[in-house]
């Protein structure tokens, strides 16, 4: 994940074990708080990829972190931290 940290949600708990039966997941945390505590733990220290899976409905999760003072990169209150591109005047097909 070239160090970036992942908090993955599901609603459905076999679906959470697989991802972590196939490595897709690094571990999984049994509440949404404990899951962002390893995530900003993880993200504290650089360069340290984890994805971190939790079973929760995304819906009732997302007010949840907003509370907590989570914010995705690419939200609209966050833009996300990439660098501009340079576009050029001629189109990329013929």
């Amino acid at each position: 994940m070239n160090g970036g940290v992942a908090l993955c949600l599901d609603v459905d708990p076999s679906r959470v074990q697989r991802r972590l039966d196939t490595r897709y997941l690094d571990e999984v945390a049994p509440s949404l708080q404990d899951g962002l505590r390893r995530a900003r733990e993880a993200a504290a220290w650089q360069g340290r990829a984890l994805s971190v899976g939790v079973v929760a409905n995304a819906a009732e999760a997302l007010p949840a972190l907003l509370a907590a003072g989570s914010r995705s990169r690419s939200s609209p209150t966050r833009p996300a931290r990439t660098t501009p591109c340079t576009a050029t005047s001629r189109p990329a097909w013929p």
